[in-house]
């Protein structure tokens, strides 16, 4: 009984000696890393022990079943070496003291280490995405991923494969919108790129010299090829224009050798200069539909070159110099109807031209166009004294040249439609031009300098143009010009010293077709020097060519006794003493620059049917103080009536006009009345700029288009009034109006450009459209007196500075919706509390977007026409930096808040001054009725 009860109690304190011996051990064990995590940059964190000397990680590689340990004296251990795939990591704390034990392993902690491409990466818009930086250990075939240690990859930086001679392939992950400048510059071994349909655009010299770059996609979503894009990609045999791109840049296909056929689709309008130069292997060209022109140096040099297709709705005006020079394998062109220019030396040296068709259309050939060709060797070689390309004389043999003393009917094919620039330049012994009634167009510099050339004639009336140096320096007494005739170019007769007005028929030798005589036509000539009045006008029949400077301060000229047609360009060009024109019935043209400078000319009489006033017509006439604007009048040219600083007044009401061009009435500082005709579609550039005392201005139903800075600084503009149609406010617009009281924008309006209402310091009111999806830097910058302001759910960007400054503004209310925020747009916003349903920055708001340090309501609720409707108080959601900083109610169109209402307590709040004391509550708006 004894043995039995002495057992019973030994188990019983040899047990609690146990737990007392195992409790002593645990005892001695130090604490185990507690709040383990992994940061963005792929570091496992936890929080540090005291007595811990060290610590263990232990990792179990799931895809292997591999266990692996690695020690640390640290508490963060970077996990960029780990292989991809999943893993199980615990940690435990290592003793340092003596006595001590290492701690238990920490709860286990489940991994999984993403693909990288070894490349160095930066935090961009807020921390919320990445850009790839720099090309780092990336190498071989790789893919960009998507995500990055949790994040978007969106951005490819400027510069940063630069110069990799390891890379050989890249696939470029989905989120990627942008790729920079210069990316992958000179990446030696770089064979494919896939570029994804996230791309929007790409930079500047991307790819340039990429020497084995033998695959790369453009996607839809890119609409440019920059500059040097792809130039030197001497491997690259095919690319693939989507139907979206609209500009080709300068030399974006320069130099890749191995090109052979490109199809530039119908979207494309802009090919920019040297664009495909020297694509030594190119066979094939199709041109898309609405490609205005071929530029200069184009296809320059693409010896494999034969064939141009051209669309049948083709919209190319001109081909530039040199644009098919040196294309050896060009055999047969047909260009396309439409075009009216081919440059100098267009096709030259493209060995084996031998036929060419030119459209009717064609109004001027450049000067040795089709030298060094088959088609031009050939008539050498059969020794024949012209040379043709198609209907256009292009050259003349240069035995024939030395030696031709007349060219007639007989002369030449009857067929031909015109002379190229220069065919006969300096042809010593030419004395006659007899041209049949197949010719309209004589190019520049066709016989210039031949100083033995004293007749020319037309028959019929076939002659349309006669070009700009045409007959310089000639002798030239006999002309016949008929009535066919539209221009006579600039410096065309110059130098002729015997051509006069009464030799000829005195006033109607120039045919009443003419539109436009250039500058100094007839300078140097009997005319000019010996002008048949003695007011010192010189007249080339009834048009006024110009002044020999003999007038007599104080002029006033009349012209309709002359009745006179038109007035040359530059005819009158800083003629101080003309004060004033009278009589120009008759006038129907009247050339650019014609008065330029004229600064005492003081009022003006337009000819009822004048539809054009062309640039620089009036330029500086600074004592000009009125002048009429015919009800025909189509358009007013670039920089018209420049700093013409007495004008008072431009009332286009009533006229057809349709546009006002660039700087038409710049710095027309005295103008106090404005009207525009219900006809007007388009405002140039600076229109406007400077015209300080406009008082207000109402945008006809038609306008659809305002230009750059068009309205800058008119000081005394207090309303505005616009239509329905303008979709865009550009750059400075209405940049100083200072004295602009009211900002009231339709609904039509999307786009509002950088400082167009900058410092309209004066405007107390301002209305944006709804659909306005863009605000540009400094828009609204200076607007002091704006107290109230709605952004509308449209918006999307909101530039730097925008409303810096508007010291009154109370309220504004930021939807989450819109994606960009730029720096310090609110600074200097002293009364401003800002509103927003973000509940912290988005990706594109930037850090200093709020600098002024106004209060800020995050994670606001909003109703759908962006009105508050409740707020929580939160140390997380109301920032509040400046203590004592007045803190301002929103309004609910139009309705001031009542005052904020704790439901959850039934307690309302009026006194906003209080709200920094409060803490975790929920407040809903109540309104005025």
């Amino acid at each position: 009984m004894k043995t039995k009860r002495f057992l019973k109690y030994f188990i019983l304190i040899f047990s609690v000696l146990c737990i007392l011996a195992f409790t002593g051990c645990d005892r001695n064990k130090i604490a185990t890393p507690e709040n383990i995590s992994i940061d963005d940059d792929n570091n496992l964190i936890w929080n540090s022990v005291e007595e811990a000397r060290s610590y263990e990680i232990s990792f179990l590689f799931v895809d292997t079943n591999e266990e692996f340990t690695d020690n640390t004296r640290k508490t963060v251990y970077s996990l960029n070496n780990l292989s991809e795939g999943d893993y199980v990591i615990k940690i435990k704390s290592v003793a340092g003291e003596k006595g001590k034990k290492d701690s238990n392993y920490s709860s286990e902690f489940e991994y999984h280490k993403y693909y990288e491409t070894g490349c160095i990466y930066q935090k961009i818009n807020n921390d919320t995405e990445y850009q790839i930086l720099k090309v780092g250990k990336a190498s071989g075939v790789f893919e960009i991923e998507d995500y990055y240690r949790g994040k978007a990859v969106t951005q490819i930086a400027n510069g940063a494969f630069k110069g990799s001679s390891r890379i050989t392939n890249v696939t470029i992950g989905s989120n990627v919108i942008s790729i920079g400048e210069m990316a992958f510059y000179n990446c030696s071994k770089l064979v494919e790129v896939v570029i994804p349909s996230s791309v929007t655009s790409i930079g500047k010299a991307c790819f340039q010299s990429c020497r084995s770059l033998t695959t790369v996609n453009i996607p839809d979503t890119v609409d440019v090829i920059p500059e040097f894009c792809f130039a030197y990609c001497r491997s690259l045999a095919s690319i693939e224009l989507n139907n979206n791109i609209e500009i080709l840049s300068e030399s974006c296909f320069q130099d890749c050798s191995s090109l052979i056929e490109i199809v530039i689709p119908d979207s494309v309008k802009t090919l920019g200069v040297y664009g495909f130069s020297a694509c030594s292997k190119l066979e094939k060209i199709t041109f898309g539909a609405n490609l205005t022109s071929i530029p200069d140096y184009a296809f320059f040099k693409c010896s494999a070159l034969k064939e141009l297709v051209f669309s049948s709705n083709s919209h190319i005006d001109s081909i530039g110099r040199e644009a098919f020079s040196y294309c050896d394998s060009l055999v047969n062109i047909v260009l396309p109807d439409g075009l009216t220019k081919i440059s100098d030396y267009c096709f030259y040296n493209s060995k084996s031209l031998e036929t060419i068709t030119i459209p009717l259309s064609v109004s001027e050939v450049g000067s040795f166009c089709f030298n060094k060709t088959k088609l031009y060797d050939d008539a050498l070689a059969k020794n024949d004294d012209f040379i043709y390309a198609d209907n256009w004389l292009v050259g003349c043999n240069p035995t024939t040249h030395k030696s031709i003393e007349d060219i007639n009917t007989d002369t030449l094919k009857n067929t031909i439609v015109g002379i190229a620039n220069s065919v006969f330049a300096g042809a010593a012994e030419l004395k006659s031009v007899v041209l049949s009634s197949s010719f309209k167009y004589i190019g520049e510099k066709a016989f210039q300098s031949c100083p033995k050339l004293w007749k020319f004639k037309t028959l019929d009336d076939s002659i349309e143009v006669i070009g700009d140096y045409a007959f310089t320096n000639c002798v030239l007494t006999n002309i016949t010009l008929g009535v066919g005739l539209k221009r006579i170019g600039s410096y065309a007769f110059y130098g002729n010293p015997q051509l006069d007005n009464n030799k000829l028929s005195p006033t109607s030798w120039i045919p009443e077709s003419v539109t436009s005589i250039g500058t100094y036509a007839f300078k140097e000539t009997k005319l000019w020097n010996e002008p048949r009045d003695g007011d010192g006008i010189v007249y080339a029949g009834n048009w006024v060519v110009g002044i020999n400077g003999n007038t007599q301060s104080g002029i006033v000229l009349n012209v309709d006794k002359k009745r006179v047609a038109g007035i040359a360009d530059y005819a009158f060009y800083k003629c101080d003493t003309i004060s004033s024109i009278t009589g120009l019935v008759n006038c129907r043209y009247i050339g650019r620059g014609a008065f330029q400078g004229c600064t005492s000319l003081a009022s003006v009489s337009l000819n009822n049917n004048l539809t054009e006033i062309r640039d620089r017509t009036f330029y500086e006439c600074d004592s000009l103080l009125s002048i009429t604007f015919p009800k025909s009048l189509l358009s007013i040219g670039q920089y018209a009536f420049y700093k013409c600083t007495k004008l008072t007044a431009v009332l286009l009401a009533g006229t057809n006009c349709k546009t006002i061009g660039k700087g038409a009435f710049y710095r027309c500082g005295n103008i106090q009345e404005l009207t525009f005709g219900n006809k007007l579609v388009s405002i140039g550039d600076y229109a406007f700029n400077q015209c300080t005392r406009i008082p207000s201005i109402t945008f006809t139903e038609k306008v659809e288009e305002i230009g750059v800075k068009s309205f800058y600084k008119c000081n005394f503009l207090t309303e505005l009034v616009f239509n329905d149609l303008i979709k865009s406010i550009p750059e400075g617009a209405f940049n100083g109006c200072i004295r602009l009281n009211e900002i009231n924008l339709p609904d039509s309006i999307e786009k509002i450009g950088k400082s167009a209402f900058y410092k309209c310091e004066n405007v107390s009111k301002l209305t944006l459209g709804k659909n306005v999806n863009y605000i540009g830097d400094y828009a609204f910058f200076g607007c002091e007196k704006i107290e109230e302001m709605k952004l509308p759910s449209a918006l999307t960007f909101i530039g730097n500075y925008a409303f810096k400054g508007l010291k009154d503004l109370s309220f504004v209310v930021i939807p989450d919706t819109v994606k960009y925020i730029g720096q310090h747009v609110f600074y200097g916003c002293d009364s401003l509390t800002i509103y927003t349903n973000a509940n912290s920055l988005l990706g594109e708001w930037h850090t200093r977007f709020n600098s002024g340090f106004c209060p800020v309501f995050w994670g606001a609720e909003l109703d759908e026409n962006l009105n508050v409707v409740s707020i929580n108080v939160t140390k997380e959601l109301f920032e509040y930096k400046i203590p004592g900083r007045m803190i301002s109610a929103p309004v609910k169109d139009g309705k001031h808040l009542i005052c904020w209402v704790d439901e959850a307590n039934d307690v309302s709040y009026n006194d906003m001054s209080g709200f920094n004391k409060l803490e975790n509550c929920k407040l809903v708006a109540r309104y005025e009725n």
